[in-house]
């Protein structure tokens, strides 16, 4: 559940690249858990949704959130975390855009709207300064929460969030782990740092009702 800010933000429509790798294909644990992730997709998942699946939402989409709640979660994090430096460094060291892309439609398109919702998330190992109370922050990055405490705090209590979110997006129909009640948090959600507990590191965070308009993520090979 480990999350930092990417502190560049990328259009969809203006940057692409002529590379023909996507991540999915160079990364061989990338490729096994795809694999698999498309195999429950079409073995049971695909047809539970798909009644409700909203236009335009393509097979992909699904098939990548049934595969980011598996075993790349944490690679993918990882790797989406060491590029956030700057744009080149994402454009030249990330091998996971098309995924990126991927996940970042589904929720775009799984978002209907503000619907407010509270959710927990916690830290290992880690311990996050906030902005100061009142301040705006987003996570900058794709962010995984629960709709139970008790979860949230099962992955870290060194740094722990309770999210007032408003775009959040529960993924429970799509997770190979439905115990967990996830649910997705844009990484351009805007939030109010409501309260923080300096000796707990325990924070309180209110949406804005917003995002940053202009924050998206790259496509390999275009849309």
């Amino acid at each position: 559940m480990a999350s930092r800010k990417l502190s560049f933000q990328i259009s969809l429509s203006k940057v692409k690249s002529s590379s023909g790798s996507n991540g999915i294909e160079i990364n061989k644990n990338f490729k096994s858990a795809w694999e698999k992730a498309k195999d429950k997709w079409n073995k049971g998942i695909k047809s539970k949704v798909e009644s409700t699946l909203p236009d335009g939402f393509k097979e992909n989409y699904g098939i990548t959130l049934v595969a980011y709640t598996g075993e790349i979660h944490d690679e993918f994090n990882r790797a989406a975390r060491a590029v956030g430096k700057s744009r080149d460094n994402y454009m030249n060291n990330f091998h996971f855009k098309s995924f990126h892309y991927y996940l970042t439609m589904a929720l775009r398109k799984l978002t209907n709207g503000c619907t407010k919702r509270t959710v927990y998330r916690g830290e290992k190992n880690v311990h996050f300064m906030p902005p100061r109370e009142g301040n705006d922050m987003r996570f900058g990055q794709i962010t995984s929460t629960s709709y139970d405490r008790d979860t949230g705090e099962m992955f870290g209590v060194d740094t722990f969030y309770e999210i007032h979110a408003c775009y959040g997006v529960p993924i429970e129909d799509f997770t190979q782990f439905s115990f967990q009640n996830e649910v997705l948090v844009p990484g351009n959600e805007m939030f109010t740092v409501k309260s923080f507990e300096r000796l707990t590191y325990k924070f309180t965070l209110d949406s804005n009702e917003r995002t940053c308009s202009d924050f998206n993520c790259a496509y390999l090979q275009g849309q």
